[in-house]
Parts: C-alpha cells; structure tokens; sequence
C-alpha cells in the first residue's frame, strides 16, 4: 500500500498550481485535507453557478491510501481515478491497494457520480487491455 508516513497532494486550476510535502500523515489530515475539500466545494459551486451548469471532475489520483478518511471524493459530480486496476504499464496494484481503490469508485458509484478510470496499458499487451476491462 502507499506509503503512510507522507503526504504529497497536487492541485492545479488554471493560474494556482501548489504543492505540499508534509512529514506526518496527521498534518496532511489537519493542514491540508481540509482546505483542500473547501477548494473543492468553491470549484463545484462556481462551475455549477454558470448558465450551462458545468460539471466539476476533478483528477481523484489513484484512490488507493487506507489513511485518508478526511478527503471529499463526492464533493463534485464525480472525477477522474488516474490508474484504474493498474499502476503503469505491466504494473498492477496490489490486492489491498486495488481495493481500496474499488471501494471509493463504488462509493462515488452509488451516490450517481460520474466515474472516469483512465488505466495506462502497454499498448502491446492485449490479455493487459482485458484485464483492465
């Protein structure tokens, strides 16, 4: 599984792009989980004042560390798992990364989300591409 003793989120929007290395996985909880759920909900709600509604989809990463209780996954109409089934080319996640991976899409899944998993395959292997399907 990822590793538990660091934290390191990336956001981007346009002109703000910032990063975050902290030490402690409680910092990230506490420093910056929280605001980046409230930057979520700031996306989601201007995207949604617009006259055609736009959707926010915001990059969900690989959805795979078990110590993340504090994030908003649903905060928007869905996202993109960057990584589906798969880490890279002819690497796959373990049995417990893979999981906890389904269950956030299946949670996103049952609350009428939009689910986008986009999965990088050699593309000269295709029981690879099968798998993945």
């Amino acid at each position: 599984m990822q590793d538990d003793r660091a934290c390191q989120r990336i956001i981007s929007c346009g002109f703000l792009f910032e990063a975050i290395r902290l030490s402690k996985v409680a910092d990230c909880k506490t420093k910056w989980l929280p605001p980046l759920n409230q930057f979520g909900a700031y996306c989601a709600a201007a995207l949604h004042k617009q006259p055609e509604r736009f959707y926010y989809l915001p990059s969900l990463g690989g959805l795979v560390n078990g110590w993340d209780n504090v994030t908003n996954f649903a905060v928007g109409d869905g996202g993109m798992n960057e990584g589906f089934c798969i880490v890279s080319p002819n690497r796959y996640w373990a049995t417990g990364d893979w999981q906890i991976q389904m269950r956030h899409l299946l949670a996103l899944n049952r609350l009428g989300k939009i689910v986008i998993c986009q999965s990088y395959i050699a593309q000269n292997n295709p029981d690879q591409r099968w798998f993945v399907v």
